[in-house]
């Protein structure tokens, strides 16, 4: 197997199951504190309802840019021992 597809895998491999956690968390926090504000906004005020769910998906999205940065960060110093 080539040398760039072994490091490939094992960023994959390190990185999807981070993944996981880190979304599994998002929803389970976003489910629990937020499904009724969410609910009320959506029958009854369309717009804050849209600001919110765009603040949520970019927050979701910055918090998974973290933790790929992380993830690199942590892959480059493995590989430099």
């Amino acid at each position: 197997m080539p040398e760039q597809a072994r490091t490939f895998l094992k960023s994959m491999a390190f990185e999807l199951p981070l993944y996981v956690v880190v979304v599994s968390a998002y929803i389970v926090l976003v489910l629990r504190y937020l499904a009724q504000p969410l609910h009320s906004w959506f029958a009854s005020q369309r717009v804050l309802y849209a600001g919110a769910a765009l603040v949520l998906i970019i927050g979701q999205g910055l918090v998974l840019d973290f933790v790929t940065f992380l993830v690199g960060r942590a892959i480059g110093a493995l590989r430099r021992r």
